[in-house]
């Protein structure tokens, strides 16, 4: 999957919590932040992942595809 970076800033006390929520699941603070961005969005990351495209119109237009199927 193609991938881009991308910075935030967080207030050091949201930081830290998500820090520590990302370590309690056992994940890194990044898949954490993409988990809550693809459930916010109403996609899952398998979803994401299995697109393989990186460019979100593109991945918008598969999940509308998908939800056509349904």
């Amino acid at each position: 999957m193609k991938t881009k970076q991308t910075a935030i800033r967080l207030p050091d006390d949201l930081k830290s919590a998500a820090e520590k929520k990302a370590k309690s699941d056992q994940r890194s603070l990044a898949s954490y932040i993409k988990s809550l961005i693809a459930r916010d969005l109403g996609w899952t990351i398998e979803q994401l992942e299995k697109s393989g495209e990186a460019d979100l119109a593109k991945a918008a237009n598969l999940k509308k595809q998908a939800s056509r199927k349904k």
